[in-house]
């Protein structure tokens, strides 16, 4: 992993930094380093700047794309989100190396993130169905062109393909990570007969990485969360973002009536827009986004179980803990078809 030079940090910050201190905040994979970073003057030597450092590793398998996602999104997309995010002082490559660097300010202050298996209260929920809210109102209007998207994630590109699903069942039910799944073949048909009634339903901008450590909650909870770790942005219906919600591996919503949060959801939005989906209609959406996200995590769950992270990594914890919470899910949508 390489990290930014003293240099770089005098260019990109303040020419006074005489050195900089690191502390590893979080690894994940493909290969990502976040590390909270202390800059000092030798004028005054105490702490002149603390910053956040993503530093991303090139070559991301199985996702070509992946490496310049978020510094894409950070140079394109996120200066026209126009509602509150850290500043963002840098997002290129790393100099001499081919490193991806994201810069940002610190607003643990402000902000708290919790931990991965941090249960939400419904106080906390509502807070951050304010962001979406505003996020998908907003990502309607500032997603890029349709033939300028390739670099963004999307559940929309073509339907679940039911054969590559099913394949991808029976592994994980041969290595004992689940049992067999009713009606799967009748869930995708179906989800792909729903895709083709909605194709021409409005699309918005989506985080698609929505869990705890990636939400800052204000302290008081009256402002608007901040959102981080946009290295899976994606465009499609904005209920991606809200079956993820209700899918977290560590089951962060497990505290949370669903049908209370859409509707609170769904009430910001009207605020905002003056202008919401019927009932029904959002009802329908909301059941496809659920079958979508589910099935693109199937093919995810077989790559994952063919090559396990490292035991004790977080990358393992999370996916030990998410089999289980997918497979629900999958059982709860098989048996409503």
């Amino acid at each position: 992993m390489e990290y930014p030079s003293l240099e770089f940090f005098r260019q990109v910050i303040h020419p006074e930094i005489s050195r900089y201190s690191l502390r590893t905040i979080k690894t994940s994979a493909p290969p990502v380093k976040v590390e909270e970073v202390s800059l000092y003057s030798d004028s005054t030597h105490d702490v002149k700047f603390r910053l956040i450092v993503k530093i991303v590793s090139p070559g991301w398998p199985d996702d070509p794309r992946g490496q310049d996602r978020e510094r894409i999104f950070y140079q394109r997309v996120f200066p026209r989100l126009g509602f509150e995010h850290p500043r963002v002082y840098y997002a290129g490559l790393n100099p001499g190396t081919r490193h991806r660097l994201i810069v940002m300010e610190d607003v643990s202050g402000r902000y708290r993130f919790p931990s991965p298996s941090y249960r939400w209260n419904l106080e906390e929920v509502f807070c951050f169905l304010r962001t979406y809210a505003r996020l998908h109102g907003r990502g309607q209007e500032i997603l890029p062109a349709i033939e300028d998207r390739a670099w963004l994630l999307t559940y929309h590109r073509q339907p679940p393909d039911c054969e590559q699903i099913e394949e991808s069942t029976r592994y994980l039910v041969s290595q004992g990570i689940w049992d067999p799944l009713p009606n799967l073949e009748r869930l995708i048909q179906q989800t792909q007969e729903q895709l083709s009634v909605f194709s021409g339903h409005s699309v918005t901008l989506i985080h698609n990485d929505l869990y705890p450590p990636n939400i800052g909650l204000p302290q008081n909870l009256t402002d608007l969360a901040v959102l981080i770790d946009w290295d899976m942005a994606a465009w499609g219906l904005a209920e991606i973002d809200l079956a993820y919600l209700f899918m977290q591996p560590f089951r962060s919503a497990s505290q949370i009536d669903r049908q209370e949060a859409l509707d609170y959801y769904w009430g910001q939005r009207l605020a905002l827009e003056g202008r919401i989906p019927p009932h029904d209609e959002r009802q329908s959406l909301q059941s496809l986004a659920d079958s979508l996200f589910a099935l693109a995590e199937v093919l995810v769950a077989e790559k994952v179980a063919r090559r396990p992270y490292p035991p004790g990594s977080a990358p393992r914890a999370y996916w030990d803990a998410m089999y289980g919470v997918l497979y629900q899910r999958l059982m709860e949508l098989c048996e409503r078809v």
